[in-house]
């Protein structure tokens, strides 16, 4: 399910008397997480009170890193005009490093009188996808064909993940789902594979329960470190209890 992002429902005065139009502009976007060399498509709409088909304003557009710096090629069209009451579409690739983006448009808004530039911007985390994956076995003589299937995270059937699977008898088949999240909270998750129908037959790995770790690659890198260490300590112990004791010759009686 698409995630609507709307930003700055702000009204630009232009001139003093009452009878003015206000300019109002809008963003709006898909989503505001995106995985890295991702692509989300936002839209930008201008209008006045009174739809001036003729008029039209003209605008710039760049996606800056958290330091302000304006990423290359990344916006698309980076400038154009937008007419008034209608939107085009800006499409933005995301960076190759995860982070937090902004979105930044400059609309030139001008009349007889006045002019002014308008700044609207919009949020955009770039994260590291995810991989979730699992092996679905049928275990029957007979095919399943285009079963739908959903991965479920921590309980959440993730809409996106929505796959057409096709097993043949006694055969398997592995799907996998990237899961685009903005800051996971460290630590054990689970997700599983379900299917939207009931009865699908007899798929072995439908309905199972797979843990995964954030922040942490799996705690079996520490049950191995500290069974290797634990035997490295046994054998220190044995070669110091087995050690020989070297003979130097009998002592020398005193006089």
């Amino acid at each position: 399910m698409a995630v609507l992002l709307t930003v700055g429902l702000l009204g630009v005065c232009l001139v003093s008397d009452a009878s003015s139009d206000a300019v109002h502009v809008e963003i709006e976007g898909e989503k505001f997480v995106c995985e890295v060399d991702g692509t989300v498509t936002y839209e930008l709409s201008a209008y006045d009170g009174d739809y001036d088909a003729t008029k039209s304003f003209e605008y710039t557009a760049s996606l800056l890193d958290g330091n302000g710096s304006a990423q290359s090629n990344a916006v698309s069209p980076s400038s154009g005009t937008v007419n008034n009451g209608s939107n085009v579409k800006i499409a933005v690739t995301a960076p190759s490093d995860a982070g937090t983006y902004t979105l930044k448009i400059a609309l030139s808004v001008s009349d007889d009188d006045d002019s002014e530039t308008v700044y609207r911007y919009a949020e955009l985390k770039v994260v590291e996808p995810i991989t979730l994956g699992a092996t679905l076995n049928n275990n029957s003589k007979v095919e399943l064909q285009d079963f739908v299937v959903y991965f479920m995270v921590d309980g959440v059937r993730m809409e996106d993940s929505r796959t057409t699977v096709s097993v043949a008898a006694n055969g398997s088949t592995s799907i996998s789902y990237d899961w685009i999240v903005a800051g996971p909270s460290s630590g054990k998750h689970t997700f599983a594979i379900v299917a939207d129908a009931e009865a699908v037959g007899e798929i072995k790995g439908l309905g199972e329960e797979n843990p995964f770790y954030v922040g942490q690659s799996d705690y079996s890198g520490v049950t191995v470190t500290l069974g290797v260490f634990a035997l490295v300590l046994l054998v220190l112990l044995v070669y110091i209890f087995r050690k020989p004791v070297k003979n130097y010759g009998k002592p020398r009686s005193r006089r």
